[in-house]
């Protein structure tokens, strides 16, 4: 008595007359205030956008201060939308985590949490607003930042340069040839895509974690030994700007398709040292030293066994010391392999000798050009000898018959030269397994180039430009990100030594900014998704919660 219940309900009207539909008991006014304090606010909307991978490069970038040296690096434009910095950095981010084409910047950005934290209006995310942008950057320019670039490493990551790796490759274009075209030219295609124009790049990286320091873009025609010529002063150039800095003693590590007399000389009379190989064909009588005298032997994690001869000789006009290598292991597969093309390479000739005299299989110039098509493949050839014998039948028609011969000497010395390799350096002072060693982290830039051409990383390819000077500056970007890459890398191997790039990637391609919107406010929460422990001590490495939208 003297109190108010209150009912919820629900009114109709039924043929013209107001009926009471439903309704529901509530209670008194101090039930709907408990009722109200206690409840749950109910979540209306979610956001869910990516954070991990592109907070933790735009950390790196930040530690490079890439968009101020870039302002500063390149003449600036007028104060009108975005700095060149900023698209710099964007096309960097972009190409680490999920390569995209110049159009489809926008969507991929507003995906991330970068649009809450760096916002850019739709406008200045236009395709053609990029393409505006990189023609401020000319190969002057580009050359410019890339040496400021490595300073900053060399201070803020304190990066060595003792050892240094070189090696060049090239990447097929979908471009056709047009005038003023330079860069895409016919050569010899590592894909073998002989039917497309190639833009060759050669890379300078560490020893210690494959990071870029140094590229080169230049004709898809021009052979490795001639670029090296033009690259070697540039690398003394870059190793006198921060002998300073760096203060240590360069040693150049490259592969034997680089040598050349006139390269040689011009590393002979720099400042530096160099590890190489040779080719077995200019070095012949070290592979007839039995294995027996070989001096020195070792466990070897990749090889087995290994067993090295060291001698001093003059090559290239050099007093070096020469290390020739055997392993066992290594020599019985390449063995292996070669035995198979053999009696692969015998089957397709028996097969073509009973096919002769059939239908399509008269013509003798048509079966010359099958016999030289089935001798030509790489890994057997030069080893057989095969020839079209044609004889007059009394009947008068031609017997045609093929007759080959395998050439014994010569399989005997391509087997001789099996798991060895001749190494050869002015670094007379290193043991043989420092040069062996050195040697053997070529694999290292092999694996830049590897993540340059992967579909699921970098992806140089395909290039959405076909002048030269945009295809430089996308080289460049594409260089920049793997560098980036690394450094990323690097930095996360100080708490997890054995992470490899695709656990680092999972890990931090999982964190996302999650963003809630209650009932009980009108304003997102932006929050952090659940972590695991890995994920937790990258987080806390790098600080990426400030990052976060509150």
């Amino acid at each position: 008595r003297g109190k108010i219940y209150y009912y919820i309900g629900e009114n109709k009207r039924v043929k013209g007359k107001v009926v009471r539909a439903w309704e529901t008991y509530i209670g008194t006014a101090e039930r709907l205030l408990e009722i109200a304090m206690n409840s749950d606010p109910v979540i209306k909307e979610v956001e869910v956008l990516k954070f991990g991978a592109v907070a933790a490069v735009y950390f790196i970038l930040q530690r490079l201060q890439l968009r101020e040296l870039v302002n500063q690096t390149i003449s600036p434009k007028r104060d009108q939308g975005l700095d060149l910095g900023l698209f710099v950095e964007l096309m960097i981010l972009n190409r680490c985590i999920d390569p995209k084409s110049k159009s489809k910047h926008n969507n991929w950005y507003k995906s991330t949490f970068l649009k809450l934290y760096q916002p850019i209006p739709t406008k200045d995310l236009h395709g053609k607003r990029f393409w505006d942008h990189m023609n401020y950057f000319t190969e002057k320019r580009i050359e410019t930042l890339e040496t400021k670039l490595v300073s900053i490493i060399i201070q803020e990551f304190g990066i060595q340069l003792d050892c240094l790796l070189y090696d060049p490759t090239n990447f097929s274009t979908y471009c056709r040839p047009h005038k003023g075209q330079q860069l895409g030219q016919r050569g010899n295609s590592k894909s073998k895509r002989f039917d497309l124009l190639q833009i060759n790049l050669a890379l300078l990286t560490t020893r210690e974690d494959g990071i870029p320091l140094l590229h080169h873009t230049y004709p898809g025609n021009i052979n490795d030994p001639t670029e090296f010529k033009k690259i070697i002063p540039i690398i003394s150039n870059m190793y006198e700007t921060f002998q300073q800095e760096n203060n240590s003693e360069l040693t150049l590590i490259f592969d034997k398709g680089n040598n050349s007399d006139i390269g040689l000389e011009l590393i002979n009379s720099s400042k530096y040292h160099f590890v190489g190989s040779l080719r077995p064909s200019t070095q012949k009588e070290l592979f007839e030293i039995p294995t027996k005298k070989y001096n020195e032997s070792w466990e070897d994690e990749i090889d087995g066994k290994l067993y090295a001869h060291r001698i001093r000789k003059k090559v290239y006009k050099i007093d070096c010391s020469l290390v020739l290598t055997y392993s066992k292991a290594a020599a019985e597969a390449a063995d292996k392999v070669l035995t198979s093309h053999l009696e692969e390479t015998e089957r397709k000739l028996v097969e073509l000798n009973t096919k002769v005299g059939q239908p399509y299989y008269r013509n003798k110039s048509s079966l010359e050009k099958k016999i030289k098509k089935i001798l030509s493949k790489k890994p057997i050839k030069g080893f057989f000898k095969a020839e079209l014998i044609i004889n007059n039948a009394q009947d008068g028609k031609q017997e045609m018959k093929i007759i080959w011969s395998v050439e014994e000497k010569k399989v005997k010395l391509r087997r001789q030269s099996f798991g060895k390799r001749i190494l050869f350096t002015d670094q007379t002072k290193w043991s043989t397994k420092e040069i062996i060693d050195a040697y053997r982290s070529q694999w290292r830039v092999e694996r830049d180039f590897h993540e340059l051409k992967s579909p699921d990383l970098i992806r140089v390819t395909p290039m959405y430009h076909w002048t030269d000077q945009k295809i430089r500056l996308h080289m460049f970007i594409c260089v920049l990100a793997l560098m980036v890459q690394r450094l990323l890398h690097r930095e996360i191997k100080k708490d997890f030594s054995k992470i490899s790039l695709d656990d680092m990637w999972s890990d931090l391609n999982e964190i996302y900014q999650v963003g809630f919107l209650l009932s009980s406010s009108n304003k997102i929460q932006y929050k952090m998704s659940k972590l695991s422990k890995t994920q937790k001590v990258i987080v806390d490495r790098f600080n990426l919660s400030k990052y976060i939208e509150k």
